[in-house]
């Protein structure tokens, strides 16, 4: 081993050690900082300080007191990604359809052929292995628009993975569109929210989703489309809506 990794190593144990410690605190040293702030601009090099999970300082040569000290020589320190819009759900049977090029064939194959006969503990696998390669590729706030929702425990799933993983995003609920399910939704979404998301200070956000025009279900009857009653139920709800426009 050589003297490198013996510091990694050593860093990494530190920072096992304080990893339940809510004042943690962690100095990254010598990085080109990204700070998104127009007074501050780009910053190189640069040291960044976090305790906990709060960035309290950046700037050239910080205190070391009382830090893990992480060498960052040579990276780029940016805010990460925000991802707007993933079926986080569908993980498992993505790449199953090299050929597919319109949406049609994915409605049939996914939606129709996939979706019905998920259980809640695929939920959870999808949504929690989405959310750990949306960390993995730097994006650390995702909209997972759920589209499954077939059951309050595929809810349940799809939300807890959220949680377990611990990435900044939105659960964007929404009943699917093929196939038996329970119907509870919209209903479900306050028991979501009761049970999930009682405050406003914490890493995910509830909404609820929907289509911008009208979608049918296998009758032909008005499924799903994002008019005045659920327009009513998100506001008595007092969470946001997160609307997908569907093509003609």
């Amino acid at each position: 081993m050589n003297r490198a990794d013996t510091t990694s190593a050593a860093v990494l144990e530190q920072l096992r050690r304080r990893s339940a410690d809510p004042q943690r605190r962690v100095l990254f040293t010598g990085a080109t900082v990204v700070t998104m702030d127009p007074r501050l601009g780009v910053l190189a090099p640069a040291d960044l300080l976090v305790e906990g999970e709060t960035i309290l300082a950046v700037g050239p040569e910080l205190d070391r007191e009382g830090t893990v000290v992480v060498d960052a020589a040579g990276t780029i320190l940016a805010p990460g990604f925000v991802d707007t819009h993933r079926h986080a759900w569908e993980t498992q049977p993505r790449r199953i359809m090299p050929d597919v090029d319109d949406l049609g064939g994915y409605v049939m194959s996914t939606l129709a052929g996939h979706a019905p006969v998920y259980r809640p503990e695929g939920m959870y696998t999808g949504t929690r292995l989405a959310a750990l390669t949306a960390i993995d590729s730097g994006i650390t706030c995702m909209l997972e628009f759920s589209h499954d929702s077939r059951t309050p425990e595929h809810s349940d799933a799809a939300v807890q993975a959220l949680i377990d993983t611990r990435v900044r995003g939105v659960h964007a609920s929404m009943g699917p569109h093929f196939g038996d399910w329970d119907r509870q939704w919209p209903g479900d979404l306050a028991r979501l929210k009761e049970t999930y998301f009682a405050t406003d200070d914490q890493l995910l956000t509830l909404r609820l989703a929907a289509l911008a025009a009208l979608a049918t279900d296998e009758t032909g009857g008005p499924l799903l489309a994002y008019g005045p009653e659920l327009a009513r139920t998100a506001q008595d709800l007092g969470i946001g809506a997160s609307v997908r426009s569907r093509p003609r």
